[in-house]
């Protein structure tokens, strides 16, 4: 399928011969879906692209992270509504350049480059998108959440991507931060903060964890420093959602009588049948069926430390 022909038509012309790398990232951001005009019109970037050199390999990574902007900016928004005909089309633009080079379409998998390293990556982070955004998200089906947790499972067991400490690190952050809203919240998670937005931009943990990260890892909070933070916390909230690590941390603070999460009271008995979410499933359900009580009023977010 031909999709940069469904494209609507620029009506500013497309830049040719960029020979800078970073003008073409520029470019390539203020013209989605071009990807491929892009660098069949820059035979200087598209050499670039294909070389296998470490050079080569940074900025085949700083092409891709961008064509996923949407999915690593956006979690409270579902993949399908995200990933759209402009991200399918440098997507495909992207794999297609790959197969022109044979060394990168044949490159093993552990150099973490080439054709199938980039293949493994990109289906990590939309599974990963999915799985936080159903579990995550208010109105959404019990069987979306079900089908969204079996594909990350499937997934999971043979992707070693998972295994990156950079992913270890950003499952901390978001457990340290978690552990720093209840200490200096007597012991209660305020809903309010672990909800995405309403337009779908990350919640108040989110944005947390991404700093204490950042910070970890001594990157830079702006540029491609950045999207591999988001990338690292994107792969991580999965991973923690689906081994339980997070929900136990929810399960451990006081219970809020609200209930905006998925999981609900008559949903629960469906998600037991699952042994992989067993351990998920009984600490979500003591967190979203709480007792009658009273509970501290909710946190100000001034009052959360940045460490």
């Amino acid at each position: 399928m031909n999709l940069e022909a469904m494209l609507p038509q620029e009506n500013s012309p497309i830049p040719t011969n960029i020979q800078n790398p970073l003008e073409f990232l520029t470019f390539m951001k203020n013209f989605p879906g071009q990807l491929r005009k892009f660098l069949d019109n820059s035979p200087q970037m598209k050499a670039l692209f294909t070389e296998v050199s470490e050079k080569g390999k940074e900025f085949r990574r700083n092409v891709f992270l961008p064509i996923h902007d949407g999915l690593l900016r956006q979690p409270g928004m579902s993949s399908a509504e995200i990933f759209g005909l402009y991200e399918n089309a440098d997507s495909m633009a992207f794999f297609d350049t790959l197969k022109s080079n044979k060394n990168l379409e044949n490159m093993n998998i552990t150099d973490q480059d080439g054709l199938a390293w980039f293949k493994q990556l990109d289906t990590a982070i939309r599974l990963s998108h999915d799985v936080a955004y159903w579990a995550l998200q208010p109105a959404s089906q019990i069987e979306n959440f079900n089908k969204s947790l079996e594909l990350f499972q499937q997934e999971y067991s043979k992707n070693g991507i998972f295994s990156n400490q950079s992913v270890d690190q950003a499952l901390k952050a978001y457990e340290s931060t978690l552990i720093t809203i209840r200490r200096v919240s007597h012991n209660y998670i305020p809903p309010a903060l672990i909800a995405y937005s309403a337009n779908g931009s990350p919640s108040e943990w989110d944005i947390m964890s991404e700093e204490f990260l950042l910070q970890q890892l001594g990157l830079h909070p702006e540029g491609t420093d950045n999207l591999n933070a988001k990338l690292y916390l994107k792969l991580a909230k999965a991973k923690g959602i689906a081994l339980g690590v997070i929900p136990e941390l929810l399960a451990g603070s006081k219970k809020t009588p609200q209930k905006n999460f998925l999981i609900m009271n008559s949903e629960i008995n469906q998600l037991i049948k699952k042994g992989f979410i067993q351990k998920l499933v009984s600490a979500l359900k003591n967190w979203f069926n709480p007792p009658s009580g009273q509970h501290p009023p909710p946190m100000s977010l001034n009052q959360v430390p940045s460490t």
